[in-house]
């Protein structure tokens, strides 16, 4: 799936550094739902998952079985549209059995991706009204009261 290409040329990054060199010739690709690009030596897919913004994208990373979520699937739910966000949680979840590992957006390392279902579980946690209640998964202490890593990994 190739994705069109813009025709107006890209402008210098960071304009506070105009004086420095910057390729500028590079081509510009819009990517949806499903583009696959190569990085390195491997491919990776785009998933279109809009909540936390309207142009929220995941990363899959098939041969590393790493999916890349920025802020989507992370431990708080804070999005805009929690009815699209358990879409989103609910398009990862079918596509649970291509990864092992996410990297969610401010987190510090990588977590199981068993995440998502915690992220779905939330999601539809708060969709039946339970909006503001702590929900556990598996334990006895609050999500809110656990490091990142293991939220949804209780040992």
């Amino acid at each position: 799936m190739l994705a069109p290409r813009l025709q107006r040329p890209p402008k210098t990054p960071y304009p506070s550094l105009r004086d420095r060199s910057y390729k500028t010739n590079y081509p510009i690709v819009i990517i949806t739902d499903g583009f696959k690009f190569e990085l390195g030596n491997r491919e990776v897919e785009a998933l279109e998952i809009p909540a936390h913004s309207s142009g929220s994208l995941a990363f899959l990373d098939k041969r590393e079985r790493i999916l890349f979520t920025g802020d989507e699937a992370a431990p708080v739910v804070n999005m805009r549209n929690i009815v699209q966000y358990e879409k989103n949680m609910q398009k990862l979840m079918a596509r649970r059995s291509e990864y092992d590992y996410v990297c969610y957006g401010h987190g510090k390392e990588m977590v199981y991706a068993s995440i998502v279902d915690c992220c779905l579980a939330n999601a539809q946690h708060i969709l039946v009204g339970n909006e503001g209640e702590e929900i556990r998964f598996g334990g006895s202490k609050p999500l809110e009261k656990l490091p990142a890593y293991a939220m949804c990994n209780p040992e």
